[in-house]
């Protein structure tokens, strides 16, 4: 979905994030991504975040902070990358309650970069 030139330094620059930012995050999720999709939880979420979602809903199942959790910790070093941060908001609800719009937007975003 990202331009392969980009895309070692998202998924470096969201991981840098998440382990500032919530440290055991990253580390805690990342053995039931490789587990259960045999990817990392980065490159599960670029490529198919439908799959991310579903695994973030069973290991979480509490949607306001798995919507934190994306927006916050995913979306928002994402967009920082890609100097996109005015869709963090609408990618993060959309996450959560339309997966649909969620990827058309997304790949419209990462495309424009």
């Amino acid at each position: 979905m990202l331009i392969v030139l980009n895309r070692y330094r998202v998924k470096e620059a969201i991981k840098r994030w998440m382990m500032l930012r919530t440290p055991g995050l990253y580390e805690s999720i990342e053995p039931v991504c490789l587990r259960d999709y045999k990817k990392s939880c980065l490159d599960l979420f670029l490529d198919e975040p439908d799959k991310f979602r579903e695994l973030l809903v069973m290991q979480f199942r509490d949607q306001n902070y798995i919507y934190f959790l994306i927006r916050y910790t995913i979306i928002r070093p994402l967009l920082k990358e890609l100097r996109r941060e005015e869709l963090e908001e609408e990618l993060a609800t959309d996450f959560i309650n339309d997966i649909d719009k969620f990827k058309s937007i997304f790949r419209d975003a990462t495309a424009a970069a």
